[in-house]
């Protein structure tokens, strides 16, 4: 049987195949006039959705691969859709491989003709994406000069069509946004379309979420509509105001909205009624729309598909009914596997706390041991009230219903219930044996309820919608009062009508359902930091700290203007125009020292300086914070050097706060010293035992104290500023508690001294360097990227370092001895009248004769370098430093080790505790000190970068790494910083003012 039926099966396969041959040469020719006709698309599909499939087909040599009802079926319409199928796979395997695709033969294109033909008085993307011919919702595209919507744009599609009829020749991809003209097929890329796109898919930043509601801006609609973002009329498609009246109440609702208005919130929900409801959101509060109304239409229709048409449009529905609905089956879809909870339980569930007083008889047991010395008996639950016991119980729940009590048992004489009128006096007088003429104190008569003083269940609640029923039950119509946050007014909305109306009006009307919020206990804080830049970076990283970790606060920042620092004016306004969320106040300026005595003493004719912005300061607060704003100031957080401000603090009832930008030894040292200034009336000597300092396990030696002690007015002003931490709440340290436990420690056993809170390591890691140079930080990266791992010692000395050319000149020799490869950034010193470094014009002129040429292939030489960057990088594997708390904090996080060679300040004593107290780094020159002028040779630099970077620096770099590991988990939740900053939150929203 098989040899007979052989000839058939090979005629047949001939047959096929010459069947194909000719339909393949048919394709192409088609084809080919296709291509040669710009008017004519390249296949009948030609869409967006289809491009994944393509370049998949492309990738998998031709092969295509179909899905469909394995079951059979489908008659000559399966037929016929089979052999176009079969079509296009002959397009795809011909012409693909002689063609290539289309798409990559139409480019796109900025100069359509027809972009003016765009009406954007027709759009409107409200409605149910769905072909207006098919009714299909895939593949949809809407044409921007009518209006209408369209599936496909191939050249069999109603859009093709459309634009050859009508002339119309703009559509958008209500999925990808992408724009096209046809039938010529280009994408359009032009900038004047964006505001089309913002229309169909409205997007909002985080920062521009936070500011919603301090946004009293109006908008106008391009239709000449004014209107407020977020108070905006909803369309009553059919008896659908209950709709309309929950969505503007849950509008109201701020969590719930500002959840809603990223979509990256919920993209893991799959639930059309999610997404629907957040497109809704959006469209609600954007600024930018093209009517001054939003219809609901696509919620809705999302809404009876989900409550299969529990609520449908054309049937008026209870809103208390919609609203459990609607935030239950938010709640089911939104909540993850591992939680069983949601944006929903996390808004709406309460606790609503229940106690019960139970006579004492009927379930205590009266025994002589139970009596209290003072008589008084203890109830079962363990209080002390005399003849009951308490039962006390909490249920949670997410709305709560009031009953309406029973009809009235008495009736006027129009037969209408009333509620007998009979005062309370008169009853109660029957039984007191008293005349009417006296007074009558009621508690002496009835039993008032005593409030349960539970400070954490009591608060206080603000309502901010109420939703009011006009006409008979199930009948009439929905309207709400909704308030404006921003300027604390009531709207009246129902339907499209929206006007503004008095809170009295609010009281007045009947309540059918009430959304209250709790109140926030919103707090300001007021930071004044030191205008240098070191302390300005953290102080502002710790204030974004505060605002991401609780919103209720809102902080002002005032900023002092510093004598000749031009580069700290720069880095201020940068700072103000990047970080919109803090509110930026410059102080007007004082008369500044002479250059020469900052010189001379930065610390203490800083502090000098500082003082005399006292009276700025005062005027400040009062005008610009609490003037302006009923919010209490809950703190002024000071920079350390910023004391003199408490006094300002306490005439104002103000707690003051000290903000300490290094760490937690050093702190302790600050109190060492007017300990030691009431114990020994001499200042410090070179001839000096070292000193038994609290918080450090080895003496202090005099070589490593800080130079602000040598001179007489340092010598007074550094211990008056640690007298005034103690005037202070709380002093807020950059460290953490793994790091520095010791000194912890001994601060905790100190009397007189305020709580400690460590919050660090604070550091800016997103932050990009604000003063580099772009081209020159893209050449630091780029030749990091090239460098082996772990291979590179990065030299830098901070905002402030610079060194004289002598000084660079042997550590160029140094380097070049070391055999090491290395990152170097250099810094001119001052020039005459500045303060901070600058920028030499040419490394030639101040480095040896040949060094750059001879160290090209292992170096790099630069101004100012993104330090934060080149210490996450792999290559770097050792940091020269200058050991300023910032940069210790930043080398420590990436894991470098440091090889410490202090300039000023405190750092030599910070040299100190890495070297000798925690084994964090290798010493180059602990003792150093830039006013000397003496030089570190180059023998010693090269024999500290050899060490750290062979078996020397192993045991350094093995804890750096340990520490590295412990910083991170500090600031994770349950981490030792995340734990201290949720307290000093809690007991900052807890002050009045």
């Amino acid at each position: 049987m098989k040899n007979k039926r052989q000839p058939d099966d090979v005629a047949g396969k001939v047959e096929e195949e010459e069947a194909s041959s000719l339909k393949r040469q048919r394709v192409v020719e088609e084809e080919e006039e296709a291509i040669d006709n710009p008017l004519v698309p390249y296949n009948d599909v030609d869409d967006d959705e289809e491009d994944d499939a393509r370049r998949q087909h492309r990738s998998n040599g031709g092969a295509v691969v179909k899905t469909g009802n394995s079951h059979g079926g489908g008659g000559e319409n399966e037929e016929e859709e089979e052999y176009d199928e079969e079509e296009e796979d002959d397009v795809y395997g011909v012409v693909s491989s002689n063609q290539g695709n289309r798409k990559s033969q139409i480019e796109p294109r900025e100069d359509c003709p027809y972009l003016d033909t765009v009406n954007r008085q027709v759009l409107d993307f409200d409605f149910e994406k769905f072909c207006s011919v098919s009714l299909s919702n895939l593949n949809v595209y809407a044409c921007l000069v009518c209006g209408k919507y369209y599936q496909g744009r191939g050249k069999k599609s109603h859009a093709y069509t459309h634009s050859l009829e009508a002339g119309h020749h703009v559509y958008i991809n209500l999925r990808t946004e992408k724009v096209y003209c046809l039938p010529d097929g280009y994408e359009i890329i032009d900038p004047s379309l964006d505001d089309i796109r913002h229309v169909l898919n409205p997007r909002f930043t985080r920062d521009q979420v936070l500011q919603l509601d301090k946004n009293r801006q109006w908008s106008r609609a391009l239709d000449g509509s004014d209107y407020l973002p977020g108070m905006v009329g909803l369309n009553n498609i059919k008896e659908t105001d209950f709709v309309n009246v929950t969505i503007q109440s849950l509008m109201r609702v701020t969590p719930l909205r500002n959840f809603f208005l990223i979509p990256e919130n919920y993209q893991h929900s799959r639930s059309p009624l999610v997404q629907r409801f957040g497109e809704l959101t959006r469209k609600i509060w954007h600024a930018r729309n093209f009517k001054g109304q939003v219809s609901p239409h696509e919620f809705l229709q999302a809404v009876m598909k989900a409550s299969k048409k529990r609520f449908r449009i054309g049937q008026q529905s209870d809103p208390v009914e919609f609203m459990a609905w609607l935030l239950n089956t938010l709640h089911a879809e939104l909540k993850s596997s591992k939680k069983n909870t949601s944006i929903i339980y996390e808004c709406f569930q309460g606790e609503l706390e229940v106690v019960k007083e139970i006579p004492n008889k009927s379930i205590t047991e009266k025994k002589e041991n139970d009596v209290d010395e003072d008589g008084e008996q203890k109830t079962v639950d363990g209080g002390t009230e005399n003849g009951v016991v308490t039962e006390t119980s909490r249920m949670p729940f997410l709305m709560l219903g009031l009953d309406l009590p029973p009809p009235p048992l008495f009736k006027d004489v129009m037969e209408k219930n009333i509620i007998p009128q009979v005062p309370l006096f008169n009853i109660l007088k029957k039984f007191d044996g008293e005349t009417v003429t006296e007074n009558l104190e009621l508690k002496d008569y009835i039993p008032l309820p005593v409030p349960k003083e539970n400070d954490r269940l009591r608060s206080k609640y603000d309502l901010i919608a109420n939703i009011v029923h006009d006409g008979k039950p199930k009948e009439g119509f929905y309207r709400v009062f909704v308030q404006r946050k921003s300027e604390e007014l009531w709207y009246e909305m129902q339907d499209l009508h929206v006007s503004e109306t008095l809170p009295q009006m609010v009281a007045l009307s009947e309540a059918y359902v009430q959304i209250y919020e709790q109140q926030q206990m919103k707090k300001q804080l007021v930071f004044i930091p030191t205008p240098i830049i070191g302390h300005l970076v953290s102080v502002i990283e710790f204030a974004k700290t505060l605002l991401r970790r609780d919103d209720r606060f809102s902080i002002t920042m005032l900023l002092m203007s510093p004598p000749f620092a031009h580069n700290v004016h720069k880095f201020v306004e940068i700072l103000a125009s990047t970080h919109p969320e803090i509110e930026f106040i410059g102080l007007p300026q004082v008369t500044p020292p002479a250059p020469e005595d900052i010189t001379a003493c930065p610390e203490h004719y800083g502090s000098i300086f500082i003082a005399d912005h006292k009276p700025h300061v005062k005027h400040a607060i009062i005008t610009h914070v609490l003037s302006k704003s009923s919010v209490p100031v809950a703190g002024l957080v000071l920079d350390m050097f910023c004391t003199s401000f408490v006094d300002v603090g306490k005439e104002l009832n103000i707690p003051s706060y000290v903000f300490f930008p290094s760490g937690a030894a050093f702190l302790g040292f600050m109190f060492y010293l007017p300990d030691r200034n009431d114990k020994v009336s001499t200042k410090f000597t070179a001839t000096d035992s070292p000193y038994n300092v609290p918080g450090y396990v080895n003496p202090v030696p005099y070589s490593v104290l800080p130079s602000v002690l040598f001179h007489d007015g340092g010598y007074v002003s550094f211990p008056d500023h640690a007298r005034r931490f103690k005037d202070t709440k709380g002093i807020i340290v950059n460290s953490f508690a793994e790091l520095e436990s010791n000194a912890l420690s001994c601060l905790a056993s100190r009397d007189g001294i305020p709580p400690v809170y460590t919050v660090g390591p604070i550091i800016d890691h997103q932050g990009k360097n604000l003063m580099a140079d772009g081209s020159q930080h893209d050449e630091i990266m780029k030749w990091l990227d090239d460098q082996p791992e772990g291979s590179v010692v990065f030299l830098c000395f901070g905002s402030q370092g610079s060194l004289s050319e002598p000084q660079l000149r042997e550590i160029a020799l140094g380097l070049e001895m070391s055999g090491q490869r290395f990152l170097w950034s250099i810094r001119a010193p001052p020039s005459k009248g500045q303060l901070n470094p600058g920028e030499f014009q040419d490394y030639k002129d101040i480095l040896p004769d040949g060094f750059l040429e001879r160290t090209k292939d292992v170096g790099l030489v630069c101004g100012w370098a993104p330090q934060v960057e080149v210490l996450a990088h792999k290559a770097v594997g050792a940091f020269v430093s200058h050991c300023g708390w910032n940069s210790i904090l930043e080398s420590l996080w990436h894991g470098v080790p440091i090889i410490a060679w202090p300039l000023y300040g405190e750092q030599q004593i910070n040299a100190f505790l890495l070297v000798r107290e925690l084994g964090l780094a290798v010493e180059l020159k602990m003792d150093y000190r830039k006013e000397t002028g003496d030089l570190v040779e180059a023998g010693e630099i090269g024999k500290a970068v050899r060490c750290m970077m062979e078996d020397g620096g192993n045991h350094a770099r093995n804890k750096v790494k340990a520490i590295s590991d412990l910083a991170r988990k500090a600031l994770l939740e349950g981490g030792s910083s995340f734990v201290a900053t949720g307290k000093l939150v809690d007991i900052l929203l807890a002050n009045k003012s």
